[in-house]
């Protein structure tokens, strides 16, 4: 079964309030009402890439928070650009250090294809073997 957005959200642009997703009791999101304050729902984003030329989960990371095509495949793909994570970084606290990496878990040439300081190879930024670890820094 292939779900599709509207399978989940609301149909309709605009504000989300806690009474507009209780109503929409056939909508999985309805049971995130209280929640509707600290919602965005974001739609109509595609990948540049239209698809992939090797390994589609590393290129498809590569352009998850970057927006960018990705140069290489498999091992071998790095970012076309500086991610998401880095630019908000930047603009909250230009003197910090790096922000935590979005991603925890297992490492390997995956994992590592979420966060970048910049576009190109070698600019992956690590992520955390432990998810526990990434919790503690995020909650102390």
């Amino acid at each position: 079964m292939v779900f599709q957005y509207e399978d989940f959200s609301p149909l309709d642009a605009g504000a989300i309030t806690q009474s507009s997703l209780a109503g929409m009791t056939d909508k999985a999101m309805s049971v995130l009402s209280p929640h509707a304050d600290n919602l965005l729902l974001i739609k109509n984003i595609n990948f540049p890439l239209g698809g992939p030329t090797g390994c589609g989960h590393a290129q498809g990371l590569c352009q998850s928070l970057t927006a960018a095509p990705p140069g290489g495949s498999g091992a071998q793909a790095y970012s076309g650009g500086i991610s998401a994570d880095m630019v908000i970084a930047q603009a909250v606290n230009p003197n910090a250090a790096d922000p935590i990496a979005l991603y925890a878990g297992a490492k390997n040439y995956i994992a590592e294809r979420i966060s970048f300081k910049a576009g190109g190879a070698g600019q992956v930024r690590a992520a955390d073997l432990s998810p526990y670890k990434l919790y503690s820094k995020l909650w102390g």
